[in-house]
C-alpha cells in the first residue's frame, strides 16, 4: 500500500494487484502540481504488452503535463490539455511500434487543491465522492451497458453482471481525441474521494461495496478491507479475477468553493433553524425556572427572563448558530432536497421537507425533555420533584407514537420511562448515584435523537 504525501488539505492511500491475471495492466500515480493534488487511475488494454504500456504512457503523460502547468492556469484547460496529449502519446507509440496496436487505456483523475476538487475520467473507472458514509457524487461510465441504463433497459445492478459490461465507448488511444467528462466539487473536512478500476466496483454490488469504501473510517483501512474482500471473492470464483486498483483521498480541511444550495432549500434552513432557537431559548427559560426553585431561600430572588424580553440580536446569534449546526447534521438530506428541486420533483420535495419539520419538532421536544431532566437531578427531594418526574415521564408517553413512527425502538422508550420512574431519581442531588442515574437517561435520550437523525 502506498500512503500520498502532500502540501495540499488531504491524506491519502493507494493499493494496485494483479487478481486473478498473469500481469497488472493498472496504473495508480500521484504527485503534487502547482494546481493541486493529482491522483489518477487507469485500465490499461489490449493485447501483449500493450494494456500495461497504455495505462503507465497516459499516467506518466497527464502527471508530466500538469507538473509543467502554473498555479494561476485554469485547471479545467491543463485537465483537458493533459488528456489530449496522453492521448497523442499513445498514438504516438503505435505509430513507432505496429506490436502495440490496439492498445489504449481508461482515465480517472483527482485534482485537489484549496478552492475546491477538480474529477475527470475517460472510460468505466470511476471517481466516488463520500460525505459522512453517504455517497454525494458518482462519475457515469462511457460503457455500452451504461448507455443501456440510461435509456431504462436495464438497471446499474444487472449492467455490472452483463456479458458486456466490459465494452467502454471512450477511452485514450482509440478512435478520435477523446474528451473527458470533468466537474469541479466542493468538499467539506472529513469528505472521501475513491478512485477505482472496474476490477474493484465490478465485484459486487454497489451497496456493498459503499459499506467498505464509505464505511470504514480510516482510509488506510478502507482500502486494505476493500482488496481484500474482492481478492477473497475472486479466488472463490475460481481465480481469474481482474486486476484491482483503489486510491481513497480523505480531505482535512473544508474547500474554499461552497457547497451550493437552492433558496427554497436555504429558506427551509432558516425555518428550521428559527424553529430550534425558539426550542433554545424556551430551554434557557425553563434551566433558569428549574434552578430558580431551589434558591427560594436566597435573599435576592431570580429573574426570570420572559423570551419576549430576550434581545433580537441574541435571537439572531442563535438562529445563525443553530442555522450551521443544522447544516451541518442534515447535510446529505439538505443536497437530496436540493436535487428533487432541480429534477423538479416537487411532490417528493414538499413531502422530504414535510418530514424534515416533523422530525425537528420531535428533536426539538427531545432537547426540552433532556433539558427538564437536567432540572429534575438538581432539584432537592420533595413532593414537587416527584411530581414533575412524573409530569416528564407523561410526556414522554405522549411522544411514544411520533418515535414509534420514526423507527425508534420501543426498548429505549421504555428504558427511558422505567429508569425515570425509579425511587433514585427522587432523591437529593447530593446522594450517591442520583447524578449517574440522571446521566444514564440522557444519554439514552440522546442516542435516540441520533436514531431519529439517521432514519
Amino acid at each position: 500500500m502506498v500512503q500520498f504525501n502532500t502540501k495540499y488539505p488531504a491524506e491519502g492511500y493507494a493499493e494496485s494487484r494483479i487478481g486473478g491475471r498473469s500481469e497488472n495492466q493498472d496504473t495508480c500515480a500521484y504527485v503534487d502540481t502547482p494546481l493541486g493534488l493529482l491522483v489518477l487511475v487507469c485500465d490499461g488494454m489490449g493485447g501483449g504488452p500493450g494494456g500495461k504500456t497504455a495505462s503507465m504512457l497516459a499516467a506518466k503523460t497527464i502527471s508530466d503535463t500538469l507538473l509543467a502547468t502554473k498555479p494561476d492556469d485554469d485547471r479545467e484547460l491543463m485537465i483537458l490539455k493533459s488528456v489530449k496529449a496522453a492521448h497523442k502519446a499513445l498514438l504516438d507509440a503505435v505509430e513507432a511500434n505496429p506490436q502495440l496496436k490496439g492498445m489504449g487505456t481508461t482515465v480517472t483523475l483527482l485534482l485537489l487543491n484549496e478552492q475546491s476538487a477538480m474529477v475527470a475520467h475517460v472510460g468505466d473507472s470511476r471517481i466516488y465522492q463520500f460525505r459522512n458514509g453517504h455517497r454525494v457524487f458518482r462519475t457515469t461510465d462511457h460503457s455500452m451497458v451504461m448507455d443501456m441504463v440510461k435509456l431504462k433497459r436495464i438497471n446499474e445492478e444487472q449492467a455490472r453482471v452483463h456479458p458486456q459490461s466490459n465494452v467502454i465507448t471512450r477511452a485514450l488511444g482509440h478512435g478520435e481525441s477523446p474528451v473527458p467528462d470533468i466537474e469541479e466539487l466542493p468538499y467539506l473536512k472529513g469528505d472521501r474521494f475513491v478512485l477505482c478500476t472496474d476490477g474493484i466496483w465490478g465485484a459486487m454490488p454497489e451497496k456493498e461495496l459503499i459499506k467498505i469504501i464509505g464505511g470504514v473510517s480510516n482510509p488506510a483501512g478502507a482500502v486494505e478491507e476493500a482488496v481484500v474482500k474482492i481478492d477473497d471473492i475472486g479466488a472463490s470464483e475460481g481465480g481469474h479475477h481482474d486486476n484491482l486498483t483503489i486510491a481513497i483521498v480523505n480531505t482535512t480541511s473544508n474547500s474554499i468553493l461552497k457547497i451550493p444550495m437552492s433558496p427554497t432549500v436555504k429558506k427551509l434552513l432558516i425555518a428550521l433553524a428559527a424553529i430550534a432557537a425558539v426550542s433554545v431559548i424556551l430551554n434557557i427559560v425553563l434551566l433558569t425556572r428549574g434552578s430558580g426553585k431551589d434558591k427560594e431561600k436566597q435573599e435576592t430572588p431570580v429573574t426570570v427572563t420572559a423570551p419576549a424580553q430576550i434581545e433580537q440580536a441574541t435571537i439572531d446569534s442563535i438562529i445563525e448558530v443553530r442555522m450551521r449546526e443544522l447544516e451541518a447534521k442534515n447535510r446529505e438530506q439538505l443536497d437530496q432536497i436540493d436535487k428533487m428541486l432541480k429534477d423538479k420533483k416537487v411532490e417528493e420535495a414538499t413531502k422530504s421537507i414535510g418530514n424534515s419539520l416533523e422530525n425537528l419538532k420531535v428533536l426539538e421536544k427531545l432537547d426540552q425533555l433532556i433539558a427538564q431532566l437536567n432540572t429534575l437531578m438538581e432539584m432537592k427531594a420533595g413532593k414537587d420533584k416527584k411530581a414533575e418526574i412524573n409530569k416528564t415521564i407523561n410526556q414522554v408517553k405522549e411522544l411514544t407514537p411520533q418515535l414509534e413512527a420514526l423507527k425508534v425502538p420501543q426498548a429505549d422508550i421504555n428504558y427511558v420511562v422505567t429508569e425515570l420512574g425509579k425511587e433514585i431519581c427522587t432523591r437529593n442531588p447530593s446522594e450517591k448515584g442520583v447524578k449517574g442515574q440522571y446521566t444514564l437517561i440522557t444519554k439514552r435520550m440522546r442516542q435516540i435523537q441520533s436514531a431519529i437523525r439517521t432514519h
